[in-house]
């Protein structure tokens, strides 16, 4: 026979796996709201949170976690071009544990302090890194932290610019206050893209 203990050891049990159940369905809940307020769709319930809508005519796709992250939102773009790679991340106590491919990549600098200290950028050449984090971009990047109050990372790889925050987003003001801030920083980087100045590519 249960006992006053037993049953509120049953409740809490059956609160626990309501939230578990509920939580997603708010989640996904949020996301549609914002989604819709851009003209865009949202993914099934029943997987990681995404969605997707239109941005100067190209589409922009967002996750919980992402190809090589187990955590937080990312934000995807299109970028001019498949070769330009770069990966920019915060330069902390846990910098040398990288997923950067060194033997592709070098560790560049910018000769901008705020930024160098900030965070470590790598790219192919220096001219290449250095001709797309120019002063305006590097300064709208800087930008994000005051946004977020965290550091993103950004990568380039095949034609696609992606920039991940590390925590997750459960609301839909949550995600306005993360995609505003990249929305801007992303048209600051494609007014100062130059193929003639060092950044290969152009749209397909």
């Amino acid at each position: 026979m249960i006992d006053g203990t037993g049953w509120c050891y049953i409740a809490v049990f059956v609160l626990f796996a309501a939230a578990l159940c509920t939580l997603p369905l708010l989640r996904h809940r949020q996301w549609k709201a914002f989604a819709s307020r851009r003209g865009g769709t949202v993914g099934s319930v029943l997987r990681q949170p995404s969605l997707e809508f239109s941005y100067h005519s190209r589409p922009v796709v967002v996750k919980s976690g992402g190809r090589n992250e187990s955590a937080g939102v990312v934000a995807t773009f299109s970028w001019p071009g498949r070769n330009l790679r770069l990966e920019c991340r915060e330069n902390g106590w846990l910098s040398g544990i990288s997923q950067t491919n060194e033997r592709e990549l070098k560790q560049v600098e910018t000769g901008d302090a705020d930024f160098d200290e900030a965070y470590l950028l790598y790219g192919h050449t220096a001219d290449e890194a250095n001709a797309f984090f120019g002063e305006a971009t590097r300064h709208s990047f800087l930008r994000l932290y005051d946004a977020w109050h965290l550091r993103p990372t950004l990568s380039i790889e095949d034609g696609e610019l992606r920039v991940h925050r590390s925590h997750s987003i459960w609301t839909s003001k949550g995600l306005e206050k993360m995609i505003e801030p990249v929305l801007e920083f992303y048209d600051i980087a494609l007014a100062n893209h130059s193929p003639e100045n060092g950044q290969h590519g152009s749209w397909s």
